[in-house]
């Protein structure tokens, strides 16, 4: 699976009940994507689902949240926001720290 053409920072994986696996993943050039397990011919791959970009700060750390529909980021503004990966969209923003978010 190639993921991006810049350094990976951070990743995480889940699994759902069915057994499909998802990664996340956030790179050097401020993108976190989302790539999803596809099965077509009984050839098993990676798949890139969405991605988000930060115009505003860097993401730093990913983590799932909640199964594969949410994904949590952490910024080196002190921001954390979660991503609703179904709509493609930010479910929440929360200033957490006055320094960067390191670990989720």
């Amino acid at each position: 699976m190639r993921a991006t053409h810049s350094n990976v920072l951070d990743m995480d994986s889940a699994i759902d009940s069915n057994g499909q696996l998802a990664v996340a993943a956030i790179s050097s050039k401020d993108t976190v994507k989302i790539f999803v397990d596809k099965n077509e011919n009984n050839n098993t791959f990676m798949e890139q689902s969405c991605e988000f970009q930060s115009t505003e700060d860097v993401p730093t750390c990913i983590s799932f949240y909640g199964g594969q529909n949410y994904v949590a980021v952490g910024f080196d503004s002190g921001w954390v926001r979660v991503f609703d990966i179904t709509n493609t969209s930010v479910l929440k923003s929360l200033k957490i720290s006055e320094t960067e978010i390191i670990k989720l």
